[in-house]
């Protein structure tokens, strides 16, 4: 009876060491700005591959983070181009000769330039307050999404003598 149940365990624990040695065979991955990468080749992961690497909830927060980091991106893109566009406008309608003859278009120009060059400003200002914080928060929720990742790749079980006899050891 007591070899049926060695028997039994030993061929039950070669399952499982079978499947801790796939999941252990995609590796570590490391996260930079913006994309999740396998460490040996250093190639980017697609998402079918993600979904191969993360569980369920890893990969609905990678999803869930990563449109936040684009969304992001896409805002301080905008902002920021809003703000050197009217600088820029600013800078070359400042630089314009007043002279006789065209001081009452400039007086008109000046007065609606200004006026939509405040609504611009304000508008990349804020598109940009709103962006680079939320770029941010995403960048570090993907970086701990991937040390995550990482850290469960150590969960080891072994078999062999513990404390109290026979047994498997789960390590993590």
């Amino acid at each position: 009876m007591k070899n049926l149940f060695v028997v039994i365990v030993l061929f039950a624990s070669s399952f499982l060491v079978q499947a801790q040695a796939q999941v252990v065979n995609q590796g570590p991955v490391t996260y930079s700005f913006g994309g999740v990468y396998k460490n040996a080749s250093g190639a980017k992961l697609s998402k079918q591959e993600l979904q191969n690497y993360f569980n369920t909830y890893q990969y609905a927060d990678y999803l869930n983070a990563a449109r936040k980091f684009k969304n992001g991106a896409i805002l301080t893109g905008v902002g920021v181009g809003l703000i050197g566009g009217t600088l820029l406008w600013l800078n070359a309608f400042a630089s314009k000769d007043v002279t006789d003859d065209n001081l009452e278009e400039m007086a008109a120009g000046a007065f609606y330039g200004g006026m939509l060059s405040v609504v611009t400003l304000a508008g990349g200002a804020l598109c940009t307050i709103i962006g680079v914080p939320k770029l941010l928060i995403a960048n570090n929720k993907l970086k701990g999404i991937a040390a995550d990742y990482n850290n469960k790749q150590n969960i080891s079980m072994s078999f062999g003598c513990q404390q109290y006899g026979l047994g498997f050891a789960l390590s993590f």
